[in-house]
């Protein structure tokens, strides 16, 4: 698939399956989408890392929103630190963009898998 925008009808019906776990997985776990298409973009669909990640979170943006609005119906959302998180999570947002940029794919791809890994390991044994 690579940077093509002419897909054929296999090619659209994998992306809206990757979409469609993807959705799933930030539902039900609030957060993880965005890592299951970061990793079909760059292994299925031969996407750079860079332009996997970026396009990942523009693709978990409306999901986001959709599960928050559930979750808040719901009773879910702690809305006292919502506010509180979010103001550090705007500015580590841009810093992070702004790194995004400036990174050599590779060393964004490691850092990536480091990512993977130290929070896998410490979901399992804590």
């Amino acid at each position: 698939m690579g940077d093509n925008e002419h897909l054929n009808k296999s090619e659209k019906v994998i992306l809206t399956i990757a979409g469609l776990l993807a959705g799933f997985i930030n539902g039900l776990l609030g957060s993880g989408g965005g890592v299951v298409v970061v990793l079909y973009l760059t292994i299925m669909a031969g996407i750079t890392q860079k332009k996997a990640q970026a396009t990942a979170i523009a693709v978990i943006l409306p999901l986001a929103i959709l599960s928050s609005i559930i979750y808040s119906k719901d009773g879910f959302v702690q809305w006292p630190l919502l506010w509180k998180v979010s103001l550090g999570g705007i500015a580590g947002a841009m810093f992070g963009a702004f790194l995004l940029n400036k990174m050599k794919g590779d060393l964004l791809k490691k850092l990536f898998g480091f990512f993977l890994v130290f929070a896998g390991l410490r979901m399992l044994f804590r």
